[in-house]
């Protein structure tokens, strides 16, 4: 019953479960990647006028190092509930630091605020799936 847990598992081991995680890993999996792409992405413009990429700030790097920890579990992790729990509590993370990052006044959301938000609702919705069928 279950996975080995010697030679890991996640995708990357294509070991069988008990439980078909399969959808889940791959939504986690994408909500990961586009979390990556919109950390890429201009996080702020300042009056319109200047646009920076959220890889700039201390902030959108712990955020691509968050879903890069997330994609992590997802690829090679046996899953469990707390690894499911660990990814919700990814995209809460990441979903919430990108939106207090244009939380002041005089700067406006880019385009990688919204991808990067989704992608994090991406991560709740795959882990959050992956915790209720264990």
């Amino acid at each position: 019953m279950g996975t080995d847990t010697t030679t890991g598992g996640g995708i990357a081991s294509g070991a069988a479960t008990d439980t078909d995680l399969g959808l889940e890993a791959k939504i986690i999996l994408g909500g990961a990647v586009g979390t990556i792409v919109g950390v890429l992405l201009p996080w702020v413009s300042v009056m319109g006028l200047a646009a920076t990429p959220g890889y700039q700030s201390r902030v959108g790097q712990l955020v691509a190092v968050i879903a890069i920890v997330a994609g992590g579990l997802a690829y090679y992790r046996d899953f469990d509930k707390i690894s499911m729990l660990v990814t919700v509590a990814a995209g809460a993370l990441t979903s919430i630091l990108a939106v207090l990052t244009v939380a002041d006044g005089l700067q406006f959301a880019g385009i990688g605020i919204y991808v990067t938000v989704a992608s994090g609702i991406a991560l709740i919705a795959g882990g959050a799936s992956g915790y209720r069928k264990l």
